[in-house]
């Protein structure tokens, strides 16, 4: 084992691991603030959630608005069905905008500023084979950036997190061999956690980030920068030599 493999981030926390998991943070970053995180059964937004305990039902009040709800299956997308592509936007697009939307329209009415983090996916270059959740989320980066610059007046932020390849339950979709490729798609060499996302939510989403909005923060270990990834088999057509 190298040193990248030995400093890659253990996934798949506990409920135990989570409340005991190392953080930048103090305890009381947030102390007093109330969260809402959709999503938050699993993977990126089970993990978010231990940093956010609260629901706005339970303390009448909403701070930060974590957006983690989502997904996709992997298929070229030119067999996609019109109600897969339909369930894949439905979800990832309008469910994201449901919630911002709701969050802002009770922050206004009570005058309380508040703080959106969607979580979207890196979308500079393609992830190949997930070309629906590509034009969803793409979508909900250029909303956030419209709305931050109107809702700013409301003292409301908004604000993206782009994981690249996270390892989760969610990659029990894809296929061993795609996943085993996957650590040698970024300059890092290994793939990130769900503990490396909450951090840069709770970045984004509290006072450290209240000079901040209608940005989109990219977390993949200099992937972006480096390569390709993709969620279905590779084409023979693009094999190196070829």
């Amino acid at each position: 084992m190298d040193d990248r493999q030995a400093a890659q981030p253990a996934s798949g926390l506990t409920d135990d691991e989570l409340a005991i998991h190392p953080t930048v943070y103090a305890m009381d970053a947030l102390k007093d603030r109330v969260a809402v995180v959709s999503g938050a059964a699993g993977g990126i937004g089970r993990a978010i959630a231990w940093l956010f305990d609260s629901v706005w039902a339970a303390r009448g009040r909403l701070d930060l608005l974590i957006n983690s709800a989502g997904g996709q299956f992997p298929q070229p997308a030119i067999d996609f069905s019109i109600k897969g592509w339909n369930a894949v936007i439905d979800t990832n697009l309008n469910g994201t905008w449901y919630m911002m939307q709701a969050a802002a329209q009770r922050w206004r009415e009570r005058k309380q500023p508040g703080s959106i983090v969607n979580i979207v996916v890196v979308t500079t270059h393609g992830v190949y084979g997930i070309a629906h959740s590509i034009a969803a989320r793409s979508g909900v980066i250029g909303l956030s950036r419209a709305v931050a610059v109107e809702w700013a007046p409301l003292n409301i932020r908004v604000n993206c997190v782009a994981p690249g390849l996270i390892e989760t339950k969610g990659w029990d979709v894809y296929t061993a061999e795609t996943r085993a490729a996957y650590p040698r798609s970024n300059p890092m060499m290994r793939v990130g956690s769900p503990w490396d996302i909450a951090e840069a939510c709770v970045y984004l989403a509290g006072t450290s980030g209240n000079f901040i909005t209608g940005e989109t923060l990219t977390v993949d270990g200099g992937g972006q920068l480096w390569g390709e990834t993709w969620t279905t088999a590779k084409p023979d057509y693009f094999a190196p030599g070829r």
